[in-house]
């Protein structure tokens, strides 16, 4: 379904051509929505099901207009991620749900493609973020707590490293001050901090529904 709307929205702003009538609001602005994430993991781990949890992402932005068809548009983010993890050892299901948080900080750029009553974009730029919390909820796993920090553990290489850094893209419609996008947040470096020989790597991907408010200037 995502597939789909990148590409109708891709299609329509290709269609409808660049008038020279595109204009761009700058400011200040509110943006928020929801967040659907997952990871990688390779190699993958026999036995092992990933499944997609679904989060809040809301913060600022910060629009500037560099030409009548190309906007400026970094944000300051707070973004919940994560994955739920599911194997069945001896029987026995064991569940983990893995909920980290960041901050995050996309830098990007808009397109700008102008239509009669609204202006469709794309987007893409780099993110790089800050890991606020980590937890993890688990579920038949004998001996160990329900709930814990996921770097709580005195190893000191194992649980999720403090930064991550990501490359995001998508398209979106704006009509007045309100813009509405979906974006997808691929992940481009290992966040595992296991770094024995042999482990795997582990890397954030999410989708991100958002709507933005731009106040002005």
């Amino acid at each position: 379904m995502i597939r789909k709307l990148f590409t109708t929205l891709a299609l329509g702003a290709f269609t409808l051509g660049m008038p020279a009538t595109v204009t761009a609001q700058s400011g200040f602005g509110i943006v928020g929505g929801f967040v659907s994430s997952n990871a990688s993991i390779d190699p993958p781990l026999s036995g092992l099901t990933l499944s997609s949890r679904v989060g809040f992402a809301g913060g600022l932005s910060l629009t500037t207009k560099l030409s009548p068809n190309l906007v400026f548009a970094p944000e300051f983010m707070y973004v919940m991620k994560g994955v739920d993890l599911s194997e069945t050892v001896s029987g026995v299901a064991i569940k983990i749900q893995e909920k980290i948080t960041y901050v995050e900080a996309p830098m990007l750029l808009r397109y700008l493609f102008g239509m009669s009553g609204a202006t469709l974009f794309v987007t893409a730029g780099p993110a790089i973020s800050f890991k606020l919390s980590c937890k993890e909820d688990q579920t038949g796993i004998a001996g160990q707590p329900a709930s814990q920090d996921c770097n709580s553990t005195s190893d000191a290489n194992s649980g999720v490293k403090s930064t991550d850094v990501s490359a995001m893209f998508g398209a979106g419609v704006a009509v007045n001050r309100l813009a509405f996008s979906v974006r997808y947040d691929a992940g481009l470096v290992n966040i595992s901090r296991d770094v024995s020989t042999g482990a795997s790597t582990a890397k954030n991907h999410a989708i991100l529904a958002l709507v933005t408010l731009t106040l002005g200037n």
